[in-house]
């Protein structure tokens, strides 16, 4: 997981390397149900956004879809949890610790507007939060226990290397799980390396998978035949729009898919070069 996490931020720091860090002084918190310990809704003074801190993940505090749910599993081995209740629990602490925290007083937004992966309607871009008194959010949200060093990293703002930061990081996170702050509280010491063992296993299972769903989309599925499983590795489809496809199938051609709720021409337009329909459909 750490080397993927490493491949997406030389990505990311590929893609902006030649752009500028913007600073916006006197941002303040938007109240929005959707708010995180690590992702929230921000006023920079002439517009709004949804900002991602980077280098570090706050335990999900929702857990409504299926993306949440796994994540809110791997978080919990992670932190040697033994129940994805305790998960929720100490998100929706990271949750008020942040919010706190930006409600103290104005803060600084850093950001390059480099957007993270997912929903195009509800796009939320990498950033760093230097709180009113100058400390940096991220940073306390490690000791405090409440984020561990996980995710996207870049060249900070002060011009400090991602890797170098990334370790500064993890000293302050060993930190607050020898002080059993936060999320620690809650680790159980006898499972956590059997937790994150299995954490490991089941992530190179998914590796696994993904290059065979890779091949699949490159040799076609076959919508009247394939399980849920495949049709989500479909552009596009998720766990809702597979069942309706399983549903209404038969399907004679790409147009006859039309039919299925949740289906429309621009959807159909990004399976279509993924699909087959074999003679006997």
């Amino acid at each position: 997981m750490r080397l993927y996490l490493v491949m997406i931020g030389l990505l990311v720091w590929g893609s902006c390397g030649a752009l500028a860090w913007e600073r916006f002084e006197g941002a303040t918190l938007v109240a929005d149900p959707r708010n995180d310990g690590d992702s929230f809704k921000v006023n920079l003074g002439d517009r709004e956004v949804r900002v991602r801190l980077y280098f570090v993940d706050c335990p999900e505090s929702s857990g409504t879809s299926p993306y949440q749910r796994r994540r809110m599993r791997e978080q919990a081995y992670y932190w040697g949890l033994e129940t994805v209740d305790q998960v929720m629990e100490n998100g929706l602490n990271a949750k008020q610790f942040t919010h706190d925290l930006l409600l103290s007083g104005p803060f600084t937004v850093y950001t390059l507007f480099v957007p993270t992966p997912g929903n195009v309607k509800d796009r939320r871009y990498y950033s760093m939060i230097t709180l009113s008194d100058g400390r940096d959010l991220g940073t306390l949200l490690v000791a405090e226990g409440f984020a561990r060093v996980h995710g996207v990293v870049r060249e900070t703002p002060d011009g400090v290397g991602g890797g170098p930061f990334t370790t500064l990081l993890e000293d302050i996170e060993a930190s607050a799980m020898l002080k059993r702050n936060g999320v620690w509280a809650d680790t159980n010491p006898d499972l956590l390396a059997d937790l994150r063992a299995l954490s490991r296993k089941q992530h190179e299972d998914e590796i696994e998978q993904h290059a065979v769903y890779a091949a699949l989309l490159r040799e076609g599925i076959d919508p009247n035949h394939a399980d849920q499983a495949t049709l989500e590795a479909l552009p596009g489809v998720g766990e809702s729009l597979s069942r309706q496809i399983l549903k209404h199938r038969p399907y004679s051609d790409l147009q006859d898919m039309l039919r299925v709720p949740g289906i429309g021409p621009s959807t159909l337009n990004r399976m279509r070069p993924h699909l087959v329909f074999s003679k006997d459909s």
